[in-house]
Formats: C-alpha cells, sequence, structure tokens
C-alpha cells in the first residue's frame, strides 16, 4: 500500500506505486547497498534494526531527492511484517546545508576578526612601548632641567614663560 505523502512525494499514482518494490523508488546506483541495509537489518534482532539511513530517493521523472530509510517489524498475529518508513527530508537538507553555509562564512568572520584583533593588539604594543620610551625620554629631560647649574626657561612661541628651572629663578631672582 502507498499512503498519500508517497504518491506526492514519489509522482507515482497509488496504483503505480502499489506491488512496486521499494528499491524502485532508490537511485540505481543505491540499490545494492539498500538491499544489503534491509538484509543485515532485518536478519538481526529487533532491537538492532536501523532507524534514519540516509539515501537518494527516485521520483517517477527520475528526479533525485534525499530520504531516510528507519526499519521495523510489526507482529500482525502469528507473523511478522518488515516495515519500511521513507521519509523525504529535502527541506531539512536545505536547513541543513544553510546551516552549515551559515557555519562556515560565521568560521571565515571569527578567523578574519581574530586576524583584525591579533594585528591591532601588536600595534597597541607597539604604541604601549613607544608611549613608555616617550614618557622616560621626558623623564630623562625633566631631570635634567631641574638638575641643571643653567637657567632653561620654557616659552611659548609669542614669548610668554611657561616655566623655568632652579638655576633660571635664582638668575631672575
Amino acid at each position: 500500500m502507498a499512503n498519500d505523502w508517497a504518491v506526492g512525494s514519489f509522482g507515482y499514482s497509488k496504483v503505480e506505486l502499489t506491488g512496486r518494490k521499494a528499491e524502485d523508488l532508490i537511485v540505481p546506483r543505491l540499490r545494492d547497498k539498500y538491499r544489503r541495509t534491509l538484509r543485515g537489518s532485518f536478519s538481526h534482532s529487533r532491537q538492532n534494526l536501523e532507524k534514519h539511513i540516509p539515501f537518494l530517493g527516485r521520483k517517477n521523472n527520475g528526479k533525485k531527492f534525499p530520504v531516510e530509510l528507519s526499519l521495523d517489524v510489526v507482529r500482525l498475529g502469528d507473523a511478522e511484517l518488515g516495515i519500511l518508513v521513507i521519509c523525504d527530508v529535502t527541506e531539512r537538507s536545505q536547513i541543513e546545508q544553510e546551516l552549515q553555509e551559515a557555519h562556515e562564512k560565521l568560521r571565515e568572520r571569527v578567523r578574519e576578526r581574530t586576524r583584525e584583533l591579533s594585528l591591532t593588539n601588536r600595534r597597541l604594543q607597539r604604541e604601549i612601548v613607544a608611549g613608555r620610551q616617550r614618557e622616560e625620554d621626558l623623564h630623562f629631560l625633566r631631570d635634567i632641567v631641574r638638575s641643571s647649574d643653567v637657567a632653561i626657561i620654557g616659552r611659548t612661541l609669542d614669548g610668554t614663560v611657561v616655566s623655568w628651572n632652579a638655576a633660571a629663578r635664582r638668575l631672575s631672582g
């Protein structure tokens, strides 16, 4: 039997699907793998049945699409019936692909940002070192000016006195 989903997904009518082998709904190159999976799964205990096996489905028009197979066994009276559930996972596959692409873009942005931050960090470290050196140079010059016996006067460009050392104060009174 076939439900409406199978009719819509595979493009066959219910009459065309009825009596058809499920392997006809799998792309030809994966049919051997499909048969091995079924034989292996149904030959083991019920607890070992495989769920969510990725495959490629094949529509009536030959178009491929991602599906997932789940296998189970049900008991009907004295008989056991193997159940194969085929789910179209096209939408989920597209979402997973979009997520993977977004993840890769994010990973690249993180790499770029890390490089930028690393370069900025190195530049800031150089600026800190240069700033410390300038500060040391200024302290050195300040100490020379303070301890000098020579009068040293600091003026602006228009001649306004803004600083002087002890020797300049002694000289000028």
